[in-house]
């Protein structure tokens, strides 16, 4: 049997845990929050997510459902239906179901913990050092970095972002909505600088079916003088508009959220000869939308798999497979979206995707890429010949 540490109780953390104890591994996840938290997070879930949760035996049968998407420009809408159903489910209740699921696996979950570095003996890590009084180095033969997007776990391994690939500026409230039982949600691409000029990205409202919604906006780090953009005030915009249509109550009664994420897998090396990286913390967020819950799961499964390899054969070397075992689940779909973010942060970019949300059939293209979720058909081959020619493009 071999000791795994994850750091981090989010959905890449928990599936990573839940599939290594599975494996005979002796797993303990520390998360520094106590559980269960209040996450703010659309909670959107893709088919590809639905599935990893049902092979993790986590039910979202109580989830909300979405059949639709409808892109709003200013005055202009278009629906169109969500590629193979999607569904919303809080994340603290998620985060939740995960953590029983790894208990009932085996796991031993520590809340309310802080992980100060990880422990290194001759080069390799073998475990992490905690902020507890007592007991506060904890052994491990795998030490897995799940803490997310700022990961500071992830780059005291020596983790680093590749700062010429994008990312997402993100943040997230949620507000009480009349109109939460909806079974679209909005995808606007009207948003605004304070000066009025048009700012490339995008925002969203997801209704949750329990009265409230989840309100988001993500900017293209690839927009002109990203950094200067004040996202709260972008926010506040957005809920402005949607306020009459979504009959929004008054301020968000969450806190505001934002973070820069990561995307793409823009951050390297995914692993080492004793640890590996999931989730956020490896940017494993589509570069399309910034939609992660399902990329964080599967990244999570890859890495137990890793694990798994590693008891089967003895040999840590196994732990290699884990950067190229992610690459294969997500490319070249991947480089595909880093090329369409880089694109669409220019003006010209930006007005091209405008216009393509204007068309009955640009339109159901832009909602299968942004959803990672295609149906066979003529946009399921517009991706082959997006991704073939993608390899001849520079490098992204």
């Amino acid at each position: 049997m071999i000791d795994v540490v994850v750091v981090g109780a989010g959905p890449a953390g928990l599936a990573c845990a839940i599939g290594a104890s599975h494996a005979g591994a002796r797993v303990t996840v520390i998360e520094r929050d106590r559980l269960p938290r209040p996450r703010p997070c659309a909670g959107l879930i893709n088919a590809a997510g639905a599935a990893e949760l049902a092979a993790l035996g986590v039910a979202t049968a109580d989830a909300h459902r979405l059949g639709g998407i409808r892109l709003v420009d200013g005055e202009h809408r278009i629906r169109r239906a969500f590629p193979d159903g999607g569904q919303v489910i809080d994340r603290s209740i998620l985060d939740a179901r995960l953590a029983d699921a790894a208990v009932d696996a085996g796991v031993s979950i520590v809340d309310g913990v802080e992980v100060l570095r990880p422990i290194v003996e001759r080069g390799l890590v073998r475990g992490v050092l905690t902020d507890r009084d007592t007991d506060a180095e904890i052994a491990a033969d795998v030490v897995v970095a799940a803490d997310g997007a700022t990961s500071t776990f992830g780059r005291s391994l020596g983790t680093v972002r590749d700062p010429s690939w994008p990312s997402l500026l993100t943040i997230i409230g949620r507000w009480e909505s009349a109109q939460s039982h909806r079974s679209t949600l909005d995808i606007r691409l009207d948003l605004r600088r304070m000066s009025g000029e048009l700012l490339p990205g995008h925002a969203w409202v997801v209704p949750a079916g329990d009265g409230t919604v989840s309100v988001g906006v993500s900017v293209l780090s690839t927009a002109r003088d990203v950094d200067s953009v004040n996202t709260t005030k972008v926010l506040e915009a957005v809920v402005d508009s949607a306020r009459v249509d979504w009959e929004l109550g008054g301020d968000s009664f969450s806190p505001l959220r934002g973070v820069r994420l990561p995307v793409g897998l823009s951050v390297m090396p995914a692993g080492g000869p004793s640890w590996l990286v999931v989730g956020d913390a490896a940017a494993a967020a589509s570069p399309f939308a910034g939609l992660g819950i399902d990329r964080a799961l599967i990244s999570g499964r890859l890495a137990a798999e890793a694990i798994a390899g590693v008891i089967d054969t003895g040999s840590f070397a196994v732990l290699q497979n884990h950067a190229p075992s992610l690459q294969a689940a997500s490319e070249p779909y991947f480089r595909v979206g880093r090329l369409f973010t880089g694109f669409a942060g220019t003006r010209a970019g930006h007005a091209l995707v405008r216009a393509a949300a204007r068309n009955g059939f640009l339109a159901e293209a832009l909602c299968q890429f942004g959803t990672g979720s295609f149906r066979p058909g003529s946009i399921s081959a517009l991706r082959n010949v997006a991704e073939r020619m993608s390899w001849f493009a520079p490098r992204a």
